[in-house]
């Protein structure tokens, strides 16, 4: 029996009690549309965080003892939209491997619901501290109009960009540009590498700055490695259930952190080697993932020193009664963010290095 991870560490709810505020007027907006569930699209969030957490042990057995900062909405967003340019068999093996066959959603409902998931994200939060964005640049002999380039705009919040593949080096600088431009600036050099056969390239980021509500997970020295890998999101449920709320002074050092992903490696980790396999059937992927593709995912989390000094206006929640005063972080800790409406996991990772 996997002993509660609760056990070997404190969690803490750390933020401005003003930003779990969200205006009836906004909330309001993400039900627009009657063909989407809100309680059936929450069973895709759950989903999200519990794949989400997979990936992470997987990723924390590989990385030693260094920070780990990805997204899982963005990334398992990526890896899902990969489904709607495949066909049979690839489409089937992609969206079991990610438990969402576990919701009893129709394939439809699935993508329809991460429109929904990613809309209520931009519906919800500051967006002076939030910045996120997809784009799929596709060369431009391709067709536009089939299933997946169609469905990865509609659904995906993609913007579509055509360019010429035939010059990697060219492709590379062109994709760099427009991701910085999107971004203010704030990414800058997102592909590293590009291949020379590279047909199709999905990028996608999220930025946050300042203050906001989140999720410490603070190990006793030593058990970080037993916290990690006895963390499930039910027993992440169970304790934010039984939090109690406190005034506190928490000073949190000023973190700076960054990580770009390749989501080959991050699908091999979940099991979802077939789109990479040579022996896969040309059937099972469209004309556009029978070329070659790359996906990229790219993190950015800062708290600045106005969010990182003790205040009496940050809220505390603790298992437990005691009352702690004041509080340092002052030790590796993982960091879990979800949006307020659905739960939606915006960001998960390790903090060893608060600057990188």
């Amino acid at each position: 029996m996997t002993t509660p991870f609760s056990s070997h560490g404190l969690l803490l709810l750390v933020g401005l009690c003003c930003l779990l505020l969200i205006t009836k007027t906004k909330h309001e907006k993400l039900y627009e549309d009657p063909s989407i569930d809100p309680f059936q699209c929450r069973k895709v969030a759950l989903t999200i965080c519990n794949v989400s957490i997979t990936l992470f042990k997987k990723m924390a057995q590989l990385s030693g003892n260094g920070n780990i900062l990805f997204s899982p909405i963005r990334v398992i967003a990526a890896i899902s939209m990969l489904s709607l340019g495949s066909n049979g068999n690839l489409s089937k093996h992609i969206l079991e491997t990610l438990r969402f066959n576990k919701t009893g959603l129709p394939e439809a409902e699935i993508h329809k619901c991460f429109w929904y998931l990613l809309h209520s994200i931009h519906q919800t939060e500051e967006p002076s501290s939030l910045q996120t964005g997809s784009s799929v640049f596709i060369h431009q002999d391709l067709t536009s109009v089939d299933k997946f380039v169609k469905g990865v705009k509609d659904l995906y919040h993609s913007d579509m960009i055509s360019i010429n593949f035939t010059d990697s080096s060219q492709a590379k600088t062109q994709i760099n540009n427009y991701v910085m431009e999107k971004s203010q600036k704030e990414i800058v050099n997102i592909v590293k590498n590009l291949e020379s056969d590279t047909f199709l390239a999905v990028v996608n980021y999220i930025i946050w700055n300042g203050n906001f509500a989140t999720y410490f997970i603070i190990p006793d020295p030593g058990k970080m490695q037993k916290v990690e890998q006895s963390l499930t999101y039910p027993h992440f449920r169970r304790m934010r259930r039984q939090l109690l709320t406190r005034l506190v002074d928490l000073e949190i050092p000023e973190l700076s952190l960054s990580e770009t992903h390749d989501l080959e490696s991050m699908m091999s980790l979940l099991g979802i080697t077939y789109v990479f396999n040579s022996g896969t059937n040309s059937s099972d992927m469209n004309d556009t993932l029978q070329k070659s593709f790359k996906v990229v995912s790219k993190a950015v989390l800062t708290i600045d020193e106005k969010g990182s000094k003790p205040s009496t206006n940050s809220c505390f929640k603790k298992l437990g009664s005691t009352d702690m005063g004041r509080m340092q972080l002052n030790r590796p800790f993982l960091i879990f963010i979800q949006d307020h409406t659905n739960d939606v996991p915006l960001f998960l990772g390790r903090v060893v290095n608060p600057q990188n």
